[in-house]
Formats: structure tokens, C-alpha cells, sequence
């Protein structure tokens, strides 16, 4: 986290944002940084980034779009308008640039930033797109991620058999092809079925 932070700030320093930018999509792990919380430092790079690159779209710029979307998601001084605004942003330029692997990452770091209750309706099949990008690419934690997403996408407008599909899929990709911290993930987010199925006692282990 720290060796990112200094080397987006020497990045700036130097007038290279496109490094700049590259540090500060790279310091990203998974999820927003803190649950409930905010990550001041990574905003403030993101957002250092954000001014210097200006106009430009390429596919760091929608990453930078997307990180900054979900990092703000949990700071009440960001209005939702302004959140999916990023997210919307990020999106439509990954779109642009036809990479179907950005588009994947982009998809999956902007669905936390829309879960609002104006998107519940198109997040089922946004997080299908993005399982079947994420497959293409064949990246194990973007794949877990993905589905990890869809879950919660799916059980928002009730959709339990598919919900419990993707999780039980994710759960799998994370034990077998993922890092430890990706496993934790899934596992967290996982909870909600148990919580559905009324099992509280194994949410609670």
C-alpha cells in the first residue's frame, strides 16, 4: 500500500500521471479498502490522478474511473449522483477501448459503487456480463470476484437459484486457483445466503 502511495505521489512529482494513474489503480485489493470507511490517502491519489490525466481515455482511465468509484462508495461526503457518474464513466470508456479484460476488471470494481436501489434491476445482467468476460480472460480471482459480485447482484431482486449457483462456483474458483485474501472474500459475501437460508449459526462461525 505505502510503496504505491509514494510512488504515485513521485509519479505526479515528476509530471508523469500516466504513472501516476497506474500506481494508484494498482493499489487496489479487491475491494474498497476499508469496510464502512474510508481509504483518505488512496482517494486523495486517485482523485491527484484523476485531475492530472484530464480528458484522456484509454483503459488505465477507466480503471482510475472505476477504483475511485468504489473507493468513495462508503464517503457520505460523495453524493451517489457522483459515484455512478465515475462508474458509468469507467464503463463507457472500457467500452470504447474494445479490451474485454478492462471491461471485466471495470465491471467488477464498479458494482459494489452501484449498489443502489435505482440499479438493482440491471445489475443481474451487468454481473453476468462480466462473469463471461472475466472467463475469457481466464484471470482465477477476477473470475471468483465476478461471481462473488453476481451473488449479491442476484439475490437483491430475488433470484436465489442463480445467487446460490454463482457462489457456490466463486467458492470453488477461490479454494482451488486464489489467493487467500480472494478466498476471504468470498466467504464474507457469502454470508447473505446463510442469512436467507436462516442459517445464522454457521453466519456467525
Amino acid at each position: 500500500r505505502q510503496t504505491l502511495l509514494d510512488a504515485g505521489e513521485a509519479a505526479l512529482g515528476l509530471e508523469r500521471p500516466e504513472l501516476a494513474m497506474r500506481a494508484a489503480v494498482a493499489n487496489f485489493r479487491g475491494m474498497q479498502s476499508v469496510i464502512s470507511a474510508v481509504d483518505r490517502e488512496r482517494v486523495a491519489l486517485l482523485q491527484r490522478a484523476m485531475a492530472a490525466v484530464g480528458a484522456q481515455r484509454s483503459p488505465d482511465v477507466a480503471l482510475l474511473c472505476a477504483t475511485l468509484a468504489v473507493e468513495v462508495t462508503e464517503d457520505h461526503s460523495v453524493s451517489t449522483e457522483s459515484r455512478l457518474e465515475l462508474a458509468d464513466r469507467a464503463v463507457a470508456i472500457a467500452r470504447e477501448t474494445g479490451d474485454e479484460r478492462v471491461l471485466a476488471e471495470v465491471l467488477v470494481r464498479t458494482a459494489t459503487a452501484e449498489l443502489v436501489p435505482e440499479r438493482w434491476e440491471a445489475a443481474p445482467a451487468r454481473a453476468l456480463e462480466a462473469v463471461a468476460l472475466a472467463d475469457a480472460g481466464g484471470d482465477p480471482s477476477l473470475r471468483a470476484m465476478a461471481r462473488m459480485l453476481g451473488m449479491t447482484a442476484h439475490l437483491g431482486v430475488g433470484d436465489v437459484a442463480v445467487a446460490r449457483h454463482l457462489i457456490e462456483q466463486a467458492t470453488e474458483i477461490a479454494a482451488t486457483d486464489c489467493p487467500p485474501l480472494i478466498s476471504l472474500f468470498v466467504r464474507f459475501v457469502s454470508i447473505q445466503l446463510l442469512v436467507y437460508d436462516d442459517r445464522f449459526a454457521d453466519a456467525e462461525r
